[in-house]
């Protein structure tokens, strides 16, 4: 550890396990923060016994180091590429020979700096490879689960056994020869600890599917059951599931009879796939850089640590930084914030009572004056005359502002240079006066051009203090006094100062410095009478290796939606068989999908067992095969593939229905008049029918008489009547309409007319607006016609059996 001491205590119910190791975990973070095993050998503690580790760090970063070899053997052994790791390492290794050869030397305080950055980098390489086994998991895990639908369309495609016993051994033969496979090529499954109990997760994954999907689709006919019991038949149910398997299979062995196509398309997609998975590879990298660069007037040659979000700096992170740098570090200084626990200090009464409050301490160093220059040149425009810089960190003294000390002068306090005020119940002398506030906020600023005093803050609810900006607050409201005096009230570090003993290495202390630490870092160096501030920052970049290759991979990607295309046109006499026997555009294009589908699964396994062997073939060939861009390869194939067939779908679902409109639209088929529309629905039935389509239109429509009743209508008034017309009879349902929303007041008529003259029979929808906005209206109108052109086709394809229920209720309840 850092600073102080770490105690560990031992169940005594263990006393008879023979080692341990000790792992320290701070919560909230996801990797362990300390590791110590004795050089893997562990501890052997007695009851009664303790062991004490002096130079804990030395410890800890063997702890880490143990632990990064081992996984570094396997990682390479597994063929992880594991490059960056190793640079880290190499690094991490130097930085602890000469923590050694400083700790041989006694020369302490060295020693622990290089041992804090041979343990940071260490621990960075750490949770680097820790990161990459968990890649390498995942990954496993999704092609373990890619395997099944794999092994199940291979065996389709190739065999397709129509004796279930014979179609299962060879699913489960491809199946098992995929995963034994992977076993031996891909790390994920070598890296895991123990293959066998993911064998029997798996398993139970698989067999708790097929019950749920048991439970799910029983539970789908009950709701639909209870919904037709309550509601009637008024929704179209159309299997999916067995529309899907339909069209899997005529994909299936429309692949199968065209044997060539299909196993030329599959090989161009498995290249294509393979040269994503060998030649092309991501890898994600982190890495220092300059974000920023500015000119400021007022500043210093040296570096600043903020933390994002001006949120304090953890307290010990200056000496961490001292230790680690000492042979660079000229001056490392603090800048404090203390704020109360309520919303302001007293520090006085006026004569009145009053209370004469401030909102927050500033702590500076000494060397603070020194350093930042702008206290030197503006110092007699800023301080009355008189005024100091502190002495020392620890000395009883403040400087406040004149506004501050006239306040308390009118109160009958000594506020002036060498007088004494009470701030928490401790008596400080006053050494500075800030005279001129306007001076101090426009030039006392640090290297990001936020100024050095306290930032105002909002109080939440609880209590807890949140910082919205960088505002600063008035110096009237602050008290500054040294920095280690403010860190006894209990303040916190806001910033951090750095001066070098040679400014020029400011870009390489703050490169290592940002590379260690996440917090914002700038350096500046002095030019032409100003000052070059730069900015760092840890970026996360994403290295593309084998870009050569990106632009066959387009032209074979053209060639796969040429051959895509060339199928879908060969086919075109087929798709209008398809058409005759009655097929809708969905089924026919879900045809042609699903038998792409199959071949984009197919084809990318395939190309990605090739992909990940290319590098026993290829030497020099190095494949990432643990990453999760292998993933993400292999969905990209997968994807490419699917998107190519939009447009055969397209056009297989226009052969379908060459006609140019798609929708049904209401203007096409409607009159207006005024305020009176009236639509045509073209729809036929037989003459025997009507009374029942009727009546199946009435038990719909008043569903929605209520308000809280799902549609964009209300339906208040309903009525059946009939009328002679010439040569024949006139069905009417009579409603009265209220549009939502109800707020517009919409109210309308609606007659939907049945004629029945001799054979034929015509339907006629007639609204009639009562009320309200004409938009609004016209919208009800389309709306109330589409439910009820749905119904009617809906009614079409009700079963017979289900259509004659209707027709016979009708007549029951009079209906001719």
């Amino acid at each position: 550890m850092s600073t102080g001491t770490l105690v560990v205590f031992e169940n005594p119910a263990l006393a008879q396990t023979p080692r341990f190791d000790a792992v320290v975990d701070l919560g909230g973070t996801r990797w362990y923060a300390a590791i110590f095993n004795n050089k893997t050998r562990g501890y052997n503690i007695k009851p009664g016994t303790q062991v004490i580790m002096p130079f804990t760090i030395f410890e800890n970063y063997i702890g880490f180091r143990k632990v990064d070899e081992k996984r570094l053997q396997e990682a390479k052994r597994t063929g992880l590429f594991v490059d960056p790791i190793e640079r880290n390492m190499n690094e991490s290794a130097a930085n602890w020979k000469k923590a050694q050869e400083y700790y041989a030397q006694k020369k302490w305080y060295e020693a622990r700096g290089s041992a804090v950055l041979a343990l940071l980098l260490e621990r960075k390489a750490y949770v680097a490879i820790r990161t990459m086994f968990f890649d390498a998991s995942y990954a496993s895990v999704f092609f373990l689960l890619l395997a099944l639908p794999f092994a199940y369309l291979l065996e389709r495609l190739i065999f397709e056994f129509e004796d279930l016993k014979k179609r299962a051994a060879a699913f489960i033969a491809i199946f098992l020869a995929a995963i034994a496979f992977m076993v031996f090529n891909h790390p994920g499954f070598t890296l895991i600890a123990s293959l066998p109990l993911v064998a029997i997760a798996f398993l139970m994954l698989i067999l708790s599917i097929v019950p749920l999907v048991i439970s799910f689709s029983h539970a789908t006919e009950a709701i639909k059951e209870l919904r037709t019991k309550f509601v009637g038949k008024h929704f179209a149910e159309l299997d999916k599931f067995s529309a899907m398997l339909m069209a899997a299979s005529l994909g299936l062995r429309n692949l199968r009879r065209r044997w060539v196509r299909t196993s030329l398309l599959i090989i161009s997609i498995m290249i294509a796939t393979m040269a994503f998975v060998s030649i092309i590879s991501v890898l994600s990298t982190r890495y220092v850089a300059p974000v920023a660069t500015y000119e400021v007037s007022y500043g210093y040659q040296g570096l600043l640590i903020r933390e994002s979000s001006f949120r304090p700096l953890p307290s010990l992170l200056s000496k961490q930084i001292q230790s680690a740098f000492g042979d660079d570090i000229e001056h490392i200084t603090e800048v404090i914030f203390y704020y109360p626990i309520g919303q302001q200090i007293e520090i006085a009464r006026t004569s009145a009572g009053q209370p004469i409050t401030i909102g927050a301490i500033l702590g500076l160093d000494p060397a603070d004056f020194k350093i930042i220059k702008a206290f030197e040149e503006n110092w007699d425009a800023i301080f009355t005359p008189g005024s100091r810089p502190f002495i020392n960190s620890n000395e009883r003294v403040c400087i406040i502002s004149a506004e501050l000390a006239d306040l308390l002068k009118s109160a009958g306090v000594d506020a002036r240079i060498g007088g004494k005020i009470e701030i928490l119940g401790k008596r400080f002398e006053i050494v500075g006066i800030i005279n001129n506030s306007k001076v101090y906020l426009s030039t006392i600023k640090d290297l990001d051009g936020i100024v050095i005093i306290p930032f105002s803050r909002e109080v939440e609810a609880g209590g807890r203090v949140a910082f919205r900006s960088a505002q600063p607050m008035d110096p009237s409201e602050v008290v500054i006094v040294p920095v280690e005096v403010a860190k006894q009230m209990g303040g916190q570090v806001f910033a951090i100062h750095i001066t070098l003993k040679n400014p020029k290495k400011a870009p390489q202390v703050a490169e290592k410095i940002t590379q260690l630490f996440r917090y914002n870092v700038y350096y500046a160096l002095s030019k032409d009478g100003k000052y070059e501030v730069t900015r760092m920052a840890t970026l996360t970049s994403q290295q593309v290796t084998g870009q050569e290759a990106l632009i066959p991979e387009v032209l074979l990607m053209f060639t796969i939606l040429s051959s895509i295309l060339g199928a879908v046109y060969e086919r075109t006499k087929e798709i209008g068989i398809l058409s005759a026997v009655g097929l809708s555009p969905l089924h026919v294009a879900g045809i042609f999908l699903m038998g792409f589908t199959i071949v984009a699964i197919v084809s990318s396994f395939l190309g990605y067992m090739a992909g990940i062997s290319m590098p026993t073939l290829v030497t020099g060939l190095k494949v990432n095969a643990g990453s999760m861009w292998i993933v993400f390869s292999i969905l990209a194939s997968i994807g490419i593939t699917l998107a190519a067939t939009a447009y055969p779908v397209r056009y297989a679902s226009r052969l379908v229905t060459p006609s140019f409109e798609r929708k049904w639209r209401l203007e096409a088929h409607a009159v207006r008049r005024g305020d009176t529309y009236i639509v045509k629905i073209p729809f036929v039935i037989s003459r025997a029918e009507v009374a029942g389509a009727v009546l199946y239109l009435k038990e719909y429509l008043q569903l929605f008489q209520s308000e809280q009743a799902e549609g964009p209508f209300m339906v208040e008034r309903i009525k059946y009547r009939e009328e002679k017309v010439e040569r024949g009879r006139s069905r009417v349902l009579d409603m009265r309409v209220r549009i939502k929303p109800f707020d517009w007041g919409v109210a309308t008529t609606t007659q939907l007319k049945v004629d029945t003259v001799g054979k034929t029979t015509t339907w006629t929808i007639i609204f009639k607006r009562l009320s309200g906005t004409e938009h609004v209206w016209i919208r009800g109108v389309r709306q109330i016609t589409d439910v009820i052109r749905k119904q009617l086709l809906i009614w079409r394809g009700l079963k017979p059996e289900e259509r004659q229920e209707y027709i016979n209720k009708a007549r029951k309840e009079g209906l001719q």
